[in-house]
């Protein structure tokens, strides 16, 4: 793998900076509620879907510094991969707070020129 975007960050949190779809749920203070706290929802603070039969074009940077072993390689693909869920929900969802994050899904991989 040249490079990742997006995904759980060491600590198993998306970062809000994050290359993401989807939506968050929040209080009415803008408290995002990890745990699916839908009684307490009231806002929609990010929201970024794809309609169906859409598409959404995304610019990915390539890495300055790619990882070792991968300097002068040709990238041949690029696959599109969704969580199932954020990783304080999957835990909480298990009773487990060491689990890892949710297995990713591949949605769709391409070739690249």
């Amino acid at each position: 793998m040249l490079a990742r975007f997006g995904g759980p960050d060491a600590n198993g949190l998306i970062p809000s900076t994050a290359a993401r779809f989807g939506f968050d749920i929040a209080r009415a203070d803008g408290t995002v509620l990890l745990l699916h706290e839908l009684s307490e929802t009231v806002r929609i603070p990010f929201e970024r879907r794809v309609a169906a039969q859409g598409s959404v074009d995304v610019t990915m940077p390539i890495p300055a510094n790619p990882p070792v072993g991968t300097s002068g390689a040709r990238t041949s693909s690029c696959s599109t991969t969704t969580g199932t869920c954020e990783t304080p929900y999957f835990r909480a969802a298990l009773a487990d707070p060491n689990q890892d994050s949710p297995p990713d899904v591949e949605l769709a991989r391409t070739r690249l020129p």
